[in-house]
């Protein structure tokens, strides 16, 4: 009977340690799948805020550019003392409006920096704007090849900036 008992309290041991090791082994699996899904949904999420950010960055970097390129289309009519193909180039367009429009989905999307660069760059080529309309039908000076510059570090700030926060993401 000693042998019996022996047996049945080493069989019950024995099928105790394995529950216990069984039991210890699916919480360990349940946290590496646990951690797996969050991982993935993470990845997930950073995937789609690039998507987000892509998009929102260029609705205004596309409409920018044409603004830029009317103005730089002005630019080299007035050098040119070609006064009405500058002013068709400094009509108000859609261009304009759209990259104003799309500022709101930069600056609810982007990271503070980029939101600041594409500001900088609209109030930047607003003005150019404004000052290209108010132009004297004169040789132009260095202010206006200042402006030309500044607008140009400006772009260039801006999509530096949007690149570096879709990598990092």
């Amino acid at each position: 009977m000693d042998a019996a008992v022996a047996g049945l309290v080493g069989a019950l041991g024995g099928g105790f340690l394995g529950a216990a090791g069984a039991w210890g082994a699916a919480v360990i699996a349940f946290r590496g799948a646990r951690y797996q899904a969050d991982r993935q949904g993470e990845t997930a999420h950073e995937q789609w805020l690039r998507q987000i950010r892509r998009d929102a960055y260029t609705s205004f970097i596309t409409p920018a550019r044409t603004v830029l390129e009317q103005h730089l289309r002005a630019y080299a009519a007035r050098r040119q003392q070609d006064w009405d193909e500058m002013e068709a180039a400094l009509r108000p367009d859609d261009a304009f409006r759209e990259m104003t429009r799309a500022f709101g989905a930069v600056e609810l999307e982007a990271p503070t920096e980029v939101t600041d660069a594409a500001e900088k760059l609209r109030d930047y080529l607003t003005l150019a704007l404004h000052r290209a309309r108010h132009w004297p039908r004169t040789r132009p000076g260095e202010d206006i090849e200042s402006q030309l510059a500044a607008l140009d570090r400006a772009m260039a700030e801006l999509l530096d900036l949007c690149r570096d926060s879709l990598h990092r993401s």
